[in-house]
């Protein structure tokens, strides 16, 4: 019975979301246009390239034929993701309670990936090339529309580009097949249109929130920019909240809301850990943000290789100044908007992560790096952007991106040559 209703609903979902696409392409100026050109043609080069010499980001076998069901790449779940069809599958096991409607809001990509494939039939996995290709021109739009909350000119569009694509949790997620990319887009998607359109419900609250309950916390969001709450936005509000709910039963995906599952999940915290011990890991996660980590180590876990962060022994200075510079950017650029949601979401990082220690038991924090990066992101280059010197200004991107980008393309080397080594096709 719910797949005429999925059938209804998608419709009138692409019926809604046709215009704002329409909108959106043709207001996108030269240099966004050549930002996109570069991810797709940089995107089908190096994911066919890699992807044609090692299984391990999409489906990671071994030559013995011992497939890594989880936790092959940073305790990334890439096997069991696809081995499960989480991206076309609503009711997949993953799909819970953290992300209840996952499959529904993927399947629009996964689809297409499928459809697109269907032409190249003759390339082996050409499925989890094409799927990754439009997971990279997701980020890619993410980015585009983060830079417009900026309101940045284009050439400092592309200063953010560069910047923004340099860092570790782009570099990693541009060739992990990995819930959060999705999740991400989605969130930056709610902000975006809360931002721009100020809708009177913004419904695409309802993609973010299915996609990862944790961006729940962006309720706010629902209603206009600056509106004070009355009767007519609790409406707005409930709407929303309930089409969700509505959504939620036809889909069969209701059952999801477990407190056995919630129960079950919370044994992922950091429970065990002290605060120093949580506190560690937050500060070099936020490194990671930026930097790729120096610690990683090569383990056998269940039988297969696996390529993990290595334990944290000290407070990242990094980390620690990086913080310090978001705080610094944040009391600077304050009355704007932007910079609030920045803060805020670096405030809601440090709940999840090292209060509530989400991960922290497992020490994979790098695996959300993707899905809080952005607002370090916009952060530290706010701060740099009020410089006024142009040449200094110019000087100190420059460093930066050149530092990431060596640290970086070393350590993805790194990883490539352990995935090459112990899971080439």
């Amino acid at each position: 019975l719910s797949i005429p209703s999925i059938i209804i609903y998608t419709y009138i979902l692409i019926k809604k979301i046709l215009p704002y696409i329409k909108t959106e392409f043709i207001s996108l100026n030269k240099v966004e246009k050549k930002q996109l050109l570069i991810s797709l043609i940089v995107g089908i080069i190096l994911t066919t390239t890699i992807y044609s010499f090692t299984n391990a980001f999409y489906l990671p076998t071994q030559k013995n034929g011992i497939f890594g069901k989880d936790a092959v790449i940073y305790t990334s779940d890439s096997g069991q993701l696809n081995k499960t069809s989480v991206f076309t599958r609503i009711s997949a096991g993953e799909n819970d309670i953290r992300q209840p409607l996952f499959g529904l809001f993927s399947l629009p990509f996964a689809a297409t990936a499928q459809f697109i494939s269907t032409f190249f039939k003759f390339y082996p996995n050409s499925y989890y090339i094409i799927f990754n290709i439009i997971q990279i021109i997701l980020v890619s739009i993410s980015i585009i529309m983060i830079s417009r909350l900026l309101n940045l000119s284009p050439k400092e569009q592309t200063i953010f580009f560069i910047f923004s694509t340099s860092s570790y949790s782009f570099i990693l997620f541009s060739f992990l097949s990995e819930q959060y990319i999705i999740s991400f887009f989605y969130l930056i998607l709610t902000i975006y249109l809360w931002y721009k359109y100020k809708p009177n419900s913004n419904y695409s609250y309802i993609s973010a929130l299915g996609t990862l309950s944790t961006s729940g916390i962006i309720l706010p969001m629902i209603i206009p920019i600056k509106s004070k709450i009355n009767k007519r936005n609790i409406l707005n509000i409930l709407k929303v909240l309930l089409l969700f709910l509505v959504i939620m039963l036809i889909t069969g995906q209701i059952i999801t809301i477990s407190p056995k599952r919630f129960i079950y999940l919370m044994t992922f915290t950091g429970k065990k850990l002290s605060f120093n011990n949580k506190l560690k890991q937050f500060l070099y996660f936020v490194r990671t943000l930026f930097l790729a980590p120096a610690n990683n180590k090569i383990i056998i876990y269940n039988k297969y290789f696996c390529y993990r962060l290595g334990s944290i022994k000290n407070y990242s200075i990094i980390g620690i100044a990086i913080i310090l510079l978001c705080l610094i950017s944040f009391i600077i650029n304050r009355k704007k908007i932007i910079a609030k949601i920045s803060f805020l979401w670096i405030v809601y990082s440090f709940i999840i992560l090292c209060l509530i220690g989400w991960g922290t038991k497992e020490n994979s924090l790098i695996l959300y790096s993707l899905y809080f990066f952005w607002a370090y992101i916009v952060l530290i280059f706010m701060l740099i952007n009020n410089i006024k010197n142009i040449k200094i200004k110019k000087i100190t991107y420059l460093v930066i991106i050149i530092i990431m980008l060596f640290i970086n393309i070393k350590e993805f080397i790194n990883l490539l040559m352990f995935c090459l080594t112990h899971y080439r096709n």
